[in-house]
């Protein structure tokens, strides 16, 4: 009986422990994403309506490419894939509470030329009702001081990388480092 009581109370002084330890984990957490939401930029910060260009590196400051778009022409649709390729204009709209949807200026369809995420993680244009709205985080650039790199993440907050020469989110993306170049026009 006494070793009953023993074993007991020593069960329940480890069940004890682990919630006080996986509290104190998911509050460093919390901070840790705090800290890293705090420099999320907001519509206000961003170039909203300014014809740019984005260039892609990995994280060893290797350039991968320019964002471009690769369109494949099937019998019902033709479908405008972000890639790297020859540089599209690209455009930030506001989508409200510090996100943004990107619009390419120049796409194979007025209509569809938004950025919306696709089920297998792959990033094409589409209509504005079905755009995704994108997370953005700002840092300054250690290569050159007096410009910024930026980071972009979907809704569930998977990183936008690449894909061989598709940018895509999810897995098998490499994340990769976004360099914003503004439009000379």
């Amino acid at each position: 009986m006494f070793k009953r009581l023993i074993s007991g109370a020593a069960m329940l002084l480890t069940v004890l422990s682990i919630f006080a330890l996986s509290t104190q984990a998911m509050t460093a957490t919390a901070d840790a994403h705090k800290d890293s939401t705090a420099s999320l930029k907001t519509e206000n910060s961003l170039p909203l309506d300014t014809p740019l260009y984005f260039r892609l590196f990995d994280y060893d400051n290797h350039f991968l490419g320019n964002l471009g778009l690769e369109t494949y022409l099937s019998w019902d649709h033709n479908w405008d894939y972000v890639s790297l390729s020859n540089r599209k204009e690209v455009y930030f709209k506001d989508a409200g509470h510090g996100r943004v949807y990107i619009r390419f200026g120049n796409s194979f369809s007025a209509e569809r030329n938004y950025v919306v995420i696709s089920s297998n993680g792959s990033l094409y244009l589409g209509e504005p009702k079905d755009a995704t709205a994108f997370a953005v985080l700002v840092k300054s650039d250690p290569f050159y001081p007096n410009q910024n790199i930026y980071k972009f993440f979907d809704r569930k907050a998977n990183e936008v990388g690449v894909y061989g020469q598709f940018v895509t989110v999810g897995r098998g993306t490499i994340p990769c480092i976004w360099r914003i170049v503004p439009s000379l026009k």
